[in-house]
C-alpha cells in the first residue's frame, strides 16, 4: 500500500520509503517494517533450500542501474540529504523490481543490481527485467521533478541489462548471508550501464532477441567493452511496445495455419455455441506450456462472428486487485457498445475513484457486459487464468452465478500444472484438456522454419522427435536449427542417427521449464536432476543408486514428479515427459555434481551388465566421458565403435571412435595406453574410409605412423596404412598423400616380415605412381612385386609384377620392353591357368601392342580380356581392355567404334578422373568438339593426377582449336602445358602426341612452317619409341603442309 507523509500530507509514497520524498520528514514504521529483511522470501529460500545454499547454474537477466553524475550530486548536497535522496530512489526501485518478480540482491552507493530468473526461474525473465527497467526509469523521471524542486539537483539514472548463464547462490555465513550471481553476464551488464548515457537503457543482443516483439529497440551496433574479449552487440530500449504476449507478436506478423487441432476446435466451438441467452459458461483450455492453448483460443475467436473481449493475467499482478479486468478494459474495442463508459470503470478499478458502496465495482463491470451484449451473449477470452487475482475471480464468480440478461461465455487458457481456476468450483465451469500433437503435426510445424535448408525434412523430424508433441517446442527447435550455426545442424543430424540428446534447448524454452522445476520441493528437484544425468528411460533402482541422499523418499518423489507431468511412468520404469525437461534440469546443476553423478551412473550400469550390447557400452562410455574420466570413457567408446562397425553402422562407429580418439590424445603421459590408441586409430580410419572420409582417415594414420608406441605394433599398422593409402587415392585422388601412406605401410611391412602386405602395398603404389606420372617409381614397385611373388612361389605375384611393369613402360616409350614383359606375364598366367591373372595380362599386352602398332592382335587380346574379365568379375581388367580396344580402333580409322569403347568405361566406374578424360577423347574422336571441351574441363576440375592431366590438356586444346568458333590462343596454351608436363615427367609418347596436336592446330590456323616443325618432332619421338603406326599419323600431318 502507498503511504502518506504526516508532515506535509504528500500521498502515494512508496511503501518501502522511510522518508518523505517531498519534505524529507521521517515516516513512521509500519508493522511490517523494523528489522525484517527487505526480501524475506529470498532469505527464507536461501536458508532452507539446498540448491540455493550450495549454488546452481541458471539462465538469468542481470539489471544494473546507477545514478548518473552521482559524485557531483554528492559534492553539492549534505551527506544526510544524499542519504534521503538515495533512500527514496531505492524505495522506488524496490517497488518496480518486485512488481516484475525480480530479486534486488545488491545495493551499491549510487545504484543497485537485480536478478530476474533467480532464485526462482521465470519463463520470461528478460522481458520482466526490461519492464522493470522501464518502470524504474519512469519512476526516476517523476522523482527527478521532486528532487529538483527540493534540492535543486537533477536526478537521472542509466541502466544496463544482460542475459546469460551464471552461477547463483549464497555467499557468507549465517552472520552475514548474501545471495549473488557470478559470471561474465554480470560484468557485461555493468559495462553496459557504464556505457549508457543518462536516461538510457542498454541491453545485449541476447536480451534484445527475447524482447524485440514486446518493446521498441534501437540497434547501436557492436561495441568493445572493457575487459570483455569479444565485441558485444548493443541495443537501446526506447519504449514499451504494443505486443505484450508472444501470441500478440505472432498475430501482428501473421499466424500460420493451425495444424492437428480439428477435433479440439470442433469441441470448443460446439460447447460455446450451446450457451443459451441468459446463461453463462466458464470453459478452461488446460494444457502444459507451449501446447497451443492460446493459439487454439485465437482460432476459435477468429471463426466466431460474435463480439469478443480479451484480457490477460500476468504473474506480477497476481496479488493486485482487478488486474485482469483492468487489462480487459484497456483493450475494449472502440466500436463496441460501452466504450464511452470504460474510462469511468478504469478510474474505479485503479483507485482514482472510491466506490460509494460494496459491490459497486462488480455492478459497473456487469453493466459494461450488458451494454456490449445487447443482442447476443458476449464472449470473453481470459489468457493465463492461473495468475488471476482474487478480486477478478470473485467478479467472475458473481457473473457466472447471476449472468447478464444476454448471457456471458468465458474461454480461459490455463496451465495444467496446478488446480483448476474455476472448473472444480462452479457448476457452470468446465475444463477441456489440450493434449500432445501427433509427430506428423509437429514435423509439419518445424518444417515451416526449415523449408529453405537442404536437410530441412530430416531436421524437422528431429524437432518433432524432441518436441514430444508440444507445438511451441517444435516451432522453437525448428527456428533454432534454421537460424543456428552449421555445427548445430550437424550435431542435430548426428543425434537423429544416434537418438541421443545433443542439441541444446533454445533459451526461450529453458525459462519456461526452469520455472516449473524451481517450483518443486528441494528433494524432488534434486532427484529430477539426478534422473537428467541418466537420460531418457530409467528405473527407480538405478535412480536410487545415483541419488543416495533421497533414500526411502525416492518412490514418493517419483510419484510427485509424475503427477506434475515432468516424468511419465513406462512399462519398465520412468521417462521424461519431454527431452526439454531433461536438458533444463541437467543444465541447472553445478559441473562438479553432474560429473560425480555421471561417474556413479557409469559404474552402476557396468555392475548391472549393461555393457553386453553396443547401446549399453555406448551409454557407459558417454557417462564416463561426462564424468571427467577419459581413460575408461575411451575404452568403452572404442568398444562401442568396434561393435557398431561389426553391425555395418559406419556413421555410429565413426561418431564413437572419433570421441575415443580425442580422449586418448588428451591423456597425460602417465596414463597413455599405446595399444588402446592403436586400436582406436585403426578402427576409426577403417570406419572413415567406409564413409568416404579418406582425408580424415589418412590424417589419423599419419599420426599413428609418427607415434613410437604405435610403431611397436608394425604388423597391424602396416596393413592399415596400405589400405588407407589406396582408398585415399581411389576415392579422393590424393596421390602425394596416398603415396606417403603406402610407402610408410610398405616400410613397416618389410620391417615386420609381412611379405604379403608389402606386395599389396607395392601393387597399389604401381597404380598411384603410374597415373601420377612417376614412371620410374611405378616400375620399381612392379619389379619388387615380381621379386616377392617369385620368392614366395606365388605365380600371381609374378604375373602382376611383370605385366604392370610392361604396362607402365609403354608410357615411358619403352615399347619393345613393354611387349616382352607383358607377353611373359601372359605365358605365366596360361601356364598357371590363372584366369584373373590372364584377364589382367591380356589387357596390359593389348595396350603394349597398340603402342607397337599391332592393331589386329591388340583387338583380339582386348576381346579375350573382356571375356575373362566378365567371367571373373575383374573390373580393372575390363577397364584396361576397353581403353586398349578404343585406341586400336582409333588408329584403324574407326572413330565411332573407338568412341563406343571408351564410353563403356562409364558403366565400370563413372567417378574416376580417367573415365571423364576418355569421354573427352571419345567426343573429340567423333567431332563433338564442344562436348570434348566440356568433358576436359570437368576432368581438370577434379584436379586429376599428372598423367591424366597431360592427356586431358591435349584434349582440351584440340577441342578449342577444331570447334566452330576456334579459340587458338587458349588451345595453344593448353596443349603447350600438356607438352611441358609430358617432357618434365619423361613421357615421350605423350610429348609426341602433344607435338602432333600443335601441328594440327597450326594447320587449322594456316601456319605451314610451324605445322612441319611440330609434325617432324612428333614423328621422330614416336619412331624413337618404336611406335611406327603412330608415326604414320605425323607423316599425314606433314602432307597437310602442301595444302595449307
Amino acid at each position: 500500500m502507498a503511504r502518506a507523509c504526516p508532515a506535509c500530507r504528500a500521498r502515494d509514497l512508496p511503501p518501502e520509503s522511510r522518508f518523505c520524498l517531498a519534505c524529507g520528514a521521517p515516516l513512521a514504521e509500519t508493522a511490517a517494517d523494523g528489522a525484517a529483511p527487505y526480501t524475506p522470501a529470498l532469505v527464507e529460500r536461501v536458508i532452507h533450500t539446498r540448491s540455493a545454499r550450495e549454488g546452481e547454474r541458471k539462465q538469468v537477466t542481470i539489471l544494473i542501474a546507477d545514478v548518473a553524475g552521482s559524485l557531483a550530486l554528492a559534492e553539492r548536497l549534505d551527506p544526510e540529504d544524499v542519504h534521503v535522496l538515495m533512500d527514496g530512489f531505492f524505495a522506488l526501485a524496490l517497488d518496480a523490481v518486485h512488481a516484475e518478480r525480480g530479486t534486488l540482491n545488491q545495493f551499491r552507493g549510487d545504484g543497485f543490481m537485480a536478478l530476474f530468473g533467480a532464485p526462482v526461474a521465470r519463463e520470461n525473465h528478460a522481458l520482466d527485467a526490461v519492464r522493470a527497467a522501464l518502470a524504474v526509469r519512469r519512476a526516476s523521471q517523476d522523482y527527478n521533478r521532486s528532487t529538483r524542486a527540493r534540492f535543486g539537483v537533477p536526478f537521472v539514472i542509466r541502466i544496463g541489462l544482460a542475459t546469460g548463464p551464471v552461477w547463483v547462490g549464497a555467499i557468507g555465513s549465517r552472520l552475514r548471508l548474501d545471495y549473488t550471481a557470478e559470471g561474465s553476464t554480470v560484468g557485461i551488464a555493468a559495462r553496459l550501464e557504464e556505457l549508457a548515457s543518462p536516461g538510457q537503457i542498454l541491453v545485449t543482443e541476447a536480451v534484445a532477441a527475447r524482447v524485440e516483439r514486446h518493446v521498441e529497440l534501437a540497434a547501436l551496433g557492436t561495441r568493445s567493452l572493457r575487459n570483455v574479449s569479444e565485441p558485444v552487440g548493443v541495443f537501446e530500449v526506447v519504449r514499451a511496445g504494443a505486443h505484450e504476449s508472444a501470441l500478440d507478436a505472432e498475430r501482428a506478423h501473421g499466424l500460420g495455419r493451425l495444424v492437428g487441432r480439428d477435433a479440439e476446435l470442433a469441441a470448443i466451438a460446439a460447447r460455446l455455441a450451446a450457451v443459451a441467452r441468459g446463461a453463462a459458461l466458464w470453459l478452461e483450455l488446460a494444457g502444459e506450456t507451449g501446447i497451443g492453448k492460446s493459439r487454439l483460443a485465437h482460432e476459435v475467436r477468429a471463426r466466431d462472428p460474435q463480439p469478443w473481449l480479451e484480457g490477460r493475467c500476468r504473474e506480477p499482478q497476481a496479488t493486485r486487485a482487478y488486474g485482469f479486468w483492468r487489462d480487459l478494459l484497456r483493450r475494449w474495442p472502440a466500436e463496441l457498445a460501452g466504450a464511452d463508459e470504460v474510462e469511468a470503470a478504469l478510474r474505479l478499478l485503479d483507485g482514482a475513484q472510491t466506490p460509494r458502496a460494496p459491490g459497486e465495482t462488480e455492478a459497473r463491470l456487469r453493466a459494461l457486459l450488458e451494454c456490449a451484449a445487447r443482442e447476443q451473449p458476449v464472449c470473453v477470452l481470459v489468457e493465463d487464468a492461473q495468475w488471476m487475482d482474487r478480486a477478478s475471480r470473485a467478479a467472475i464468480d458473481k457473473l457466472l452465478a447471476e449472468p447478464p440478461a444476454a448471457g456471458v461465455r468465458f474461454l480461459a487458457t490455463v496451465r495444467d500444472d496446478g488446480a483448476p481456476v474455476l472448473a472444480a468450483a462452479s457448476p457452470r465451469a468446465e475444463r477441456i484438456g489440450i493434449g500432445a500433437l501427433s509427430a506428423d503435426a509437429c514435423e509439419e510445424i518445424a518444417r515451416t522454419q526449415l523449408a529453405a535448408h537442404r536437410n530441412g525434412t530430416h531436421l524437422a523430424k528431429l524437432a518433432a522427435l524432441r518436441a514430444g508433441g508440444n507445438p511451441l517446442f517444435a516451432l522453437e527447435l525448428g527456428r533454432a536449427l534454421a537460424e543456428g550455426e552449421p555445427p548445430l545442424r550437424h550435431a542435430a543430424e548426428l543425434e537423429l542417427a544416434l537418438h541421443r540428446a545433443g542439441v541444446r534447448v533454445p533459451t526461450t524454452l529453458r525459462d519456461v521449464v526452469a520455472a516449473r522445476i524451481d517450483s518443486l520441493p528441494d528433494g524432488a528437484k534434486r532427484l529430477l536432476q539426478s534422473a537428467a544425468v541418466i537420460g531418457r528411460g530409467f528405473d527407480a533402482e538405478l535412480l536410487a543408486a545415483l541419488d543416495v541422499e533421497s533414500g526411502d523418499a525416492v518412490a514418493a518423489q517419483l510419484a510427485e514428479l509424475t503427477e506434475r507431468g515432468l516424468l511419465v511412468a513406462r512399462d519398465r520404469g520412468f521417462d521424461f515427459h519431454h527431452d526439454v525437461v531433461r536438458d533444463v534440469a541437467y543444465g541447472q546443476m553445478l559441473r562438479s555434481r553432474a560429473q560425480a553423478l555421471h561417474l556413479r551412473c557409469a559404474e552402476a550400469l557396468e555392475r548391472a551388465g549393461c555393457d553386453a550390447t553396443p547401446e549399453g557400452v555406448s551409454e557407459i562410455g558417454w557417462h564416463f566421458d561426462l564424468g571427467g574420466a577419459p581413460l575408461p570413457a575411451a575404452r568403452a567408446l572404442a568398444r562401442a565403435g568396434a561393435r557398431y562397425r561389426a553391425l555395418f553402422a559406419p556413421r555410429e562407429a565413426a561418431a564413437h571412435l572419433r570421441r575415443a580418439w580425442e580422449l586418448v590424445a588428451s591423456l597425460p603421459d602417465g596414463e597413455r595406453d599405446g595399444a588402446l590408441r592403436l586400436d582406436v586409430g585403426l578402427d576409426l580410419s577403417a570406419a572413415l574410409n567406409t564413409l568416404d572420409h579418406t582425408g580424415e582417415a589418412c590424417a589419423v594414420l599419419e599420426e599413428l605412423s609418427a607415434d613410437a608406441e604405435s610403431v611397436a605394433h608394425r604388423d597391424r599398422l602396416a596393413a592399415a596404412c596400405v589400405e588407407s593409402g589406396w582408398v585415399g587415392f581411389t576415392e579422393r585422388g590424393e596421390a602425394a598423400r596416398s603415396c606417403a601412406l603406402l610407402e610408410r605401410g610398405i616400410a613397416l611391412a618389410r620391417e615386420s616380415g609381412q611379405r604379403a602386405v608389402e606386395a599389396q602395398g607395392h601393387g597399389y603404389r604401381i597404380r598411384v605412381c603410374h597415373i601420377d606420372g612417376r614412371i620410374e617409381d611405378a616400375m620399381e614397385s612392379a619389379r619388387r612385386v615380381t621379386e616377392l611373388g617369385t620368392a614366395a612361389g606365388e605365380r600371381f605375384g609374378a604375373i602382376f609384377g611383370l605385366g604392370n611393369e610392361g604396362y607402365v613402360a609403354c608410357d615411358a616409350g619403352q615399347v619393345g620392353r613393354a611387349v616382352e614383359l607383358c607377353e611373359r606375364a601372359c605365358e605365366l598366367a596360361r601356364e598357371a591357368r590363372h584366369e584373373v591373372g590372364l584377364a589382367l595380362a591380356s589387357g596390359w599386352l593389348a595396350k603394349a601392342l597398340v603402342f607397337r602398332g599391332d592393331l589386329d592382335a591388340a583387338l583380339r587380346l582386348a576381346d579375350e580380356a573382356r571375356g575373362l574379365a566378365a567371367a571373373t568379375s575383374q573390373q580393372s581388367a575390363l577397364y584396361n581392355a576397353e581403353i586398349a580396344a578404343g585406341c586400336a580402333l582409333s588408329l584403324l580409322d574407326q572413330p565411332k567404334a573407338a568412341a563406343e569403347a571408351w564410353e563403356r568405361l562409364v558403366e565400370i566406374n563413372a567417378r574416376w578422373a580417367t573415365t571423364i578424360d576418355w569421354l573427352g577423347a571419345a567426343s573429340l574422336e567423333t567431332g563433338r568438339f564442344a562436348e570434348a571441351v566440356e568433358h576436359a574441363r570437368n576432368c581438370l576440375a577434379t584436379r586429376p593426377p599428372r598423367l591424366v592431366r597431360v592427356r586431358t590438356l591435349r584434349t582440351l586444346g584440340l577441342g578449342l582449336a577444331l570447334g566452330r568458333a576456334p579459340d587458338f590462343e587458349r588451345a595453344e596454351d593448353a596443349i603447350g602445358e600438356s607438352l611441358t608436363l609430358a617432357v618434365d615427367l619423361g613421357l615421350v609418347p605423350h610429348a609426341a602426341a602433344a607435338h602432333a596436336a600443335l601441328a594440327e592446330l597450326c594447320a587449322r590456323r594456316g601456319e605451314p612452317k610451324r605445322v612441319r616443325w611440330y609434325a617432324e618432332r612428333a614423328r621422330r619421338e614416336w619412331e624413337s619409341c618404336g611406335m611406327h603406326r603412330h608415326a604414320e599419323r605425323a607423316d599425314a600431318l606433314l602432307e597437310l603442309t602442301d595444302s595449307v
